[in-house]
């Protein structure tokens, strides 16, 4: 999600709970506060992409933390408006703007098991007829990652996704994505992490970042009609 959409987010939710208890002013102020705050430390360069993005979603995505510092950021607001008595609600609209779930994720959920052949990627939605969930089988390129075995931003993904992590050859390549964020073929944190030089492998030591968005126009369409029930197969 950008920036200027989690704030906008952000800014919703803040208003939404709080309501007419507050302007809607320094709601939507200080929704959008929280709705950017956890990313502020995208601005720091740790050296390569696999570091970047595997130090900037550690502490400042946490549930842990974000619930720890919810009650001093409203604390800042009731201050700064001398609003004591809805500091509670003030508490419930910044701890709810800082982590607010992606879209639909209460309706349609993407499932993901890694078995010994690969992984398997299947889709459920509260509105499905039936119980069984149709699962399509990928493989998760287990020569390219003995290959690479000791590569740091191969080993740090794969202990940083918990084994959720898929490896392909691509035009020369080894691209290495997170499997948990995007779904087949369209990840948005996928990083070339070696090249192929004649019959080996050559590892990248400053890996970049070479994530996928999927097709809107394909993806959209899919999803509203899958949340409602309808068993699609996904847009590949």
């Amino acid at each position: 999600m950008d920036s200027l959409t989690q704030i906008a987010l952000g800014s919703a939710v803040s208003v939404a709970v709080m309501g007419r208890r507050t302007a809607a002013w320094k709601a939507a102020l200080w929704g959008a506060v929280c709705g950017t705050l956890p990313d502020l430390d995208a601005l720091i360069d740790h050296g390569d992409a696999v570091r970047n993005m595997t130090l900037h979603r550690a502490e400042s995505h946490a549930l842990f933390y974000l619930t720890l510092i919810s009650p001093v950021v409203a604390a800042l607001a009731v201050a700064a408006h001398r609003d004591r008595t809805q500091w509670r609600r003030w508490w419930l609209a910044v701890w709810l703007a800082l982590v607010t779930p992606t879209a639909f994720n209460t309706v349609l959920w993407r499932i993901v098991a890694v078995t010994p052949q690969g992984y398997a990627e299947g889709f459920r939605s509260l509105f499905d007829q039936g119980p069984d969930v149709h699962f399509d089988l990928f493989p998760r390129g287990e020569g390219l990652r003995a290959q690479l075995r000791g590569h740091w931003p191969v080993e740090r993904m794969d202990w940083f996704a918990h084994g959720f992590i898929k490896m392909e050859e691509r035009d020369g390549r080894v691209l290495l994505s997170d499997l948990r964020m995007g779904q087949e073929p369209y990840y948005t944190f996928t990083f070339p992490v070696a090249e192929r030089r004649g019959s080996g492998l050559a590892p990248l030591a400053r890996p970049g970042l070479a994530g996928q968005r999927p097709d809107v126009e394909r993806a959209l369409p899919w999803l509203w009609r899958r949340l409602q029930g309808e068993p699609l197969p996904p847009p590949r």
